[in-house]
């Protein structure tokens, strides 16, 4: 009986169709009696379909994998064990206790033909030239006019094309259509539930990024350096704090503030998206910046950014469970009737 397991580094790859290398484990008589890792493309899962069946595995061993391509190896008489993670020490234990054998209920013979070519079909709006044709109650839309909250016939949830022709503006870079398709991709998971965090590692893999920043505020210093140590299993990981530099108010904000006595250590979210710069980051996760030095810093910073964790000192880091209560509406209402 021969295994696969796909691998990124030394732990189980999360995403099966982007590995970096495929271990390849025999076993015979309850024993294993040869091992050997196989390098991959890490270009998706038809690579993967064609190695396996090239090795004749048996089984596959993985993390995260697609319906799709699940469906394909099992209509080619391999079996799948899947949501498994772990050093490579740690599924060499656990397949010769023989504890990653298939539940003996799932069989290729069980699988229809028509679930094993299911495939998804990606279109982008806008980007191959639509129709000048563009339908819908209230009929093609300039940029500047645009309010997605008020529409009302919202023709563009039907695939229907909402923008004058000649206002759309062009998307053609490569790196950007890469960046959709991925997130695309990743959102389209219909098996499993999510997390963000997960998602996060999906797609920094998919986008093969190795060298990921971490912009975080103090406050949150417990769960930046929780997620550091789970990143930094598949990337290199550059933590940066709001604080560095030690940049204190009354020396960054002049002789007012030095009157004022204010002296506490302010954040510096420059020197953040600047230390990361320097490093050459290729992706950039905010956690918890303040309103406003996460503005700067996403400005800066020469790499992709996105906010993982948002600090919220009043709703336990959830700011958006404040829409959802009458309290802090009538709260937000009143700071803004003050304000006025």
């Amino acid at each position: 009986m021969r295994f696969g397991v796909p691998l990124h580094g030394n732990r189980v790859a999360p995403r099966s169709a982007y590995a970096e290398s495929l271990l390849v484990v025999t076993m015979h008589g309850g024993h294993i009696i040869s091992r050997r890792i196989e390098t991959m493309r890490g270009d998706g899962g038809l690579s993967l379909v064609g190695v396996i069946n090239d090795l004749r595995i048996d089984i596959l061993v993985c993390g995260g994998i697609s319906r799709s391509l699940r469906n394909a190896l099992l209509s080619n008489g391999v079996e799948v064990v899947e949501n498994i993670t772990g050093t490579v020490d740690e599924i060499l234990e656990e397949i010769l206790r023989g504890n990653l054998l298939p539940p003996q209920s799932v069989r290729p013979e069980m699988i229809s033909a028509a679930s094993a070519a299911e495939h998804r079909v990606i279109t982008l709006p806008g980007m191959t030239g639509a129709s000048p044709e563009i339908p819908g109650v209230l009929g093609p839309r300039r940029l500047d006019t645009i309010d997605c909250i008020n529409c009302r016939d919202r023709v563009c949830l039907r695939g229907e094309d909402c923008i004058a022709l000649e206002d759309r503006p062009a998307v053609d870079d490569r790196e950007f259509l890469a960046m959709i398709d991925s997130s695309l991709d990743i959102s389209a998971e219909s098996e499993r539930q999510l997390c963000r965090l997960t998602e996060l590692v999906y797609y920094c893999l998919d986008m093969n990024y190795r060298e990921i920043g971490i912009a975080f505020c103090m406050d949150l210093i417990e769960p930046a350096e929780i997620l550091t140590g789970l990143l930094r299993r598949f990337f290199d990981v550059h933590p940066v704090c709001c604080k560095i530099g030690g940049k204190r108010e009354s020396d960054a904000l002049g002789d007012g503030a030095a009157a004022q006595g204010r002296a506490r250590i302010i954040c510096n979210p420059v020197l953040q998206a600047e230390t990361l710069n320097r490093i050459g980051t290729e992706f950039n996760v905010i956690v918890g910046l303040c309103i406003g030095m996460d503005s700067i810093f996403t400005q800066l910073s020469r790499a992709p950014v996105t906010t993982l964790f948002v600090k919220d000192k009043s709703l336990a880091n959830n700011p958006i469970g404040a829409v959802y209560s009458d309290y802090y509406l009538k709260e937000a209402a009143a700071s803004l009737a003050t304000a006025r």
